[in-house]
């Protein structure tokens, strides 16, 4: 008798800053692509390999460089059900392979709230009851606050999940971090000179 095959867990998945077609990119940062078709071909199997077709992925942004024909190509190309949270250089209409756009979204992902946005936040919603904010477009050149993460493919080289940011993420704590804050005022100086 057969045995029945293990049921996949769907799994939740994010990345940003992937920049599909991007030629310039490949000059911007530390990617050692000899050129974009390279680029495209190794990030599409890195994708793949990670992701189930069943599988949901947050984008958070910046996808892809190129027109919209070409856009929803390299999206059908790609396993999961995407969700693409807006970027500097989304074009989107006319993209049809997203499941959804959001400018920004909060989630809860394996009993963990998240806010996600294309932009790095100093501070964000529910920050201080324990939100995690994830964001992308700074492509690992500006180390995190606690309590966020760079979930860019400059930092992580492919898709993540919750598990693998979390074991790299320092918390933010929010007493040690009330207790930094200082007063910044500048009514004082105005009405003194």
């Amino acid at each position: 008798m057969k045995k029945p095959m293990a049921q996949h867990k769907t799994k939740t998945w994010f990345i940003s800053d992937t920049h599909f077609d991007d030629g310039s990119i490949l000059g911007r940062t530390d990617r050692t692509y000899p050129n974009v078709s390279a680029m495209n071909d190794h990030m599409t199997h890195i994708w793949n390999a990670c992701v189930q077709q069943s599988d949901t992925v947050y984008h958070l942004g910046d996808f892809a460089s190129c027109n919209v024909d070409r856009t929803n190509s390299l999206l059908k190309r790609l396993n999961g059900k995407k969700i693409l949270i807006r970027g500097n250089h989304d074009k989107v209409n006319g993209v049809t392979g997203w499941h959804a756009m959001y400018d920004n979204l909060r989630v809860t992902v394996d009993d963990t709230q998240l806010f996600l946005t294309h932009y790095p936040m100093r501070e964000w919603p529910k920050q201080w009851r324990g939100v995690i904010h994830l964001y992308g477009h700074v492509h690992g050149n500006i180390a995190p606050h606690n309590g966020a993460m760079d979930v860019g493919f400059d930092v992580w080289y492919r898709p993540v999940q919750i598990e693998d940011i979390m074991r790299h993420i320092t918390l933010f704590d929010a007493e040690a971090e009330h207790s930094k804050r200082v007063i910044f005022r500048l009514r004082e100086a105005e009405t003194a000179s």
